[in-house]
């Protein structure tokens, strides 16, 4: 048993064609196509590549340097507490048995 593709009513614009389109639609035409055409494509995205790496550089300089400088003051912060932690192990102790107190108890509620 073959099997056919439903198509509009006889008598409306869209006679013929299995998908409805508006009237004032007409028959898209294929595009042009060729070397020429596959040159414009091309240079046309390589041109927006460009575009966007040459926004895209500030952006990252400012980027790397606010990195460079996050990491600069996490060494210090970890030098710092380190020596102070070796400078006071009881305290360090204390500090961090506090701490494991405190967040037991706002988990447990």
């Amino acid at each position: 048993m073959a099997t056919q593709t439903p198509t509009m009513p006889s008598g409306s614009s869209n006679e013929g064609t299995p998908f409805p389109r508006s009237p004032d639609t007409e028959p898209a035409r294929p595009a042009a196509s060729g070397p020429a055409t596959l040159d414009r494509v091309v240079h046309g995205a390589h041109e927006a590549v460009d575009r966007v790496a040459r926004r895209a550089a500030p952006a990252l300089d400012t980027l790397s340097t606010a990195a460079s400088d996050v990491n600069a003051w996490r060494d210090e912060w970890v030098t710092t507490c380190r020596n102070e932690v070796r400078a006071h192990p009881l305290a360090a102790v204390a500090l961090g048995v506090l701490a494991g107190l405190l967040v037991g108890r706002l988990i447990s509620r």
